[in-house]
């Protein structure tokens, strides 16, 4: 698979900031008359569909705004609106104001492509974030334990309100507690997920090895991971996407695995009597 040689997304920021976004929107709809319009005002200014899910987990997002001109974000799911659970999983109906902002994993993206620059001058968007878990966690015997409601507390839904982070999108919950180490390779995670196909990332970020680079971001914040907190991880992951795509959780443990290896490798997972096989594809 190659890399593609235009990062849309970086560049939508750039465009953003200099008040450029609606000169280079894709489309346009413009409605105009003498009287007010309000009779052909359309019940949302955007709307999104997750549909790679099972069906009973598929959702609808819509921004809404107000008659006080304020702005909302509403997801559910499209089967039913009141809030889904299974043994281990719950999703929850959201509807929050909206925040003005970036994220901190788009304050992190924006910083990706810096030559000159260290992991924790890239990383330091994070703080903020690594901040308000320690406040959430709580110890309990060996390890700092959270909430199975801060299951989605991660970069991408992070924000820095006034230097303390604020967390929106929250529809998944965990019914047990989550180790604090496991939540932070997850937010991380995730992260690199997203910028696994990105070309001209800073050299800090193109280790092969991902277990060993998530390991060298995790010091950055004052986090030192073990074995066994990539072990539950991936445990954990696995588990979430068995019940969220029903897949196979011997071969998403395994693909995860793989990933923590080289995120860049692709490769395909088959089945030969009873046994997984990893075929590697450049």
């Amino acid at each position: 698979c190659d890399k593609p040689l235009f990062d849309e997304r970086l560049s939508l920021y750039d465009i953003d900031q200099n008040g450029q976004l609606p000169f280079f929107s894709n489309s346009f709809l413009v409605i105009a008359g003498k009287q007010a319009t309000n009779s052909v005002r359309m019940d949302s200014l955007g709307l999104f569909f997750n549909n790679n899910r099972i069906p009973e987990f598929q959702t609808v997002t819509k921004i809404l705004e107000r008659d006080d001109g304020s702005i909302w974000t509403e997801k559910k799911c499209k089967v039913q609106a009141n809030c889904i659970k299974t043994r281990k999983l719950k999703h929850v109906p959201t509807c929050e104001s909206w925040l003005n902002g970036y994220s901190i994993q788009s304050q992190v993206l924006r910083r990706v492509k810096m030559k000159n620059t260290s992991l924790s001058a890239l990383f330091e968007p994070c703080q903020v974030w690594i901040s308000k878990l320690k406040d959430l966690a709580a110890r309990e015997q060996d390890y700092f334990m959270l909430e199975g409601k801060y299951l989605d507390c991660l970069w991408r839904n992070g924000y820095n309100v006034d230097g303390e982070c604020v967390f929106r999108d929250q529809e998944w919950e965990w019914v047990e507690k989550i180790r604090f180490n496991v939540l932070i390779i997850r937010s991380i995670f995730w992260f690199l997920d997203e910028i696994s196909l990105m070309s001209g990332l800073t050299p800090l970020l193109r280790k092969r090895c991902t277990k060993n680079l998530i390991t060298d971001i995790a010091k950055t914040l004052g986090i030192h991971l073990t074995k066994k907190d990539f072990k539950d991880f991936v445990c954990l992951e696995s588990e979430i996407s068995s019940i969220v795509f029903k897949s196979n959780p011997r071969h998403a443990k395994h693909t995860l695995n793989m990933r923590l290896w080289s995120m860049n490798a692709f490769f395909t997972v088959v089945t030969l009597k009873g046994k997984i096989r990893t075929i590697f594809e450049k």
